[in-house]
């Protein structure tokens, strides 16, 4: 995380697979994935991607979240702003469960393949 240098996965698992816990860089810095753990911030240009494509969405599946953490959870907002459609699948409510095209409970349920 000091110097941004990039790891192939199967490099970082063989370290791993040997004790090295957490990887460490030559540089010093602990290697970490290219993903953003819960509490972090966005990457800005990230963010904006996503809005422009929310904004530009016929309809947005919006799976396994209960929509209150921002900025994320305003996408859907942008979708339905411009005559877009929302489809919810998450275990609990969300505050746009009354705005969606389609609301239901189970990613299992929803994505059941009927032989």
């Amino acid at each position: 995380m000091k110097c941004n240098e990039e790891f192939a996965f199967a490099d970082i698992q063989a370290r791993v697979k040997l004790g090295e816990i957490p990887p460490h860089c030559p540089c010093g810095g602990v290697i970490k994935p290219d993903i953003t753990f819960f509490g972090e911030s966005l990457p800005e240009d990230a963010i904006e991607q996503a809005r422009r494509e929310a904004a530009k969405a016929d309809v947005m599946l919006v799976l396994g979240t209960s929509l209150t953490v921002q900025p994320a959870a305003s996408l859907p907002l942008l979708c339905l702003k411009r005559g877009g459609k929302v489809v919810i699948v998450n275990d609990q409510s969300t505050y746009l469960d009354d705005r969606a095209a389609l609301r239901l409970w189970s990613l299992e349920d929803a994505f059941r393949s009927e032989a």
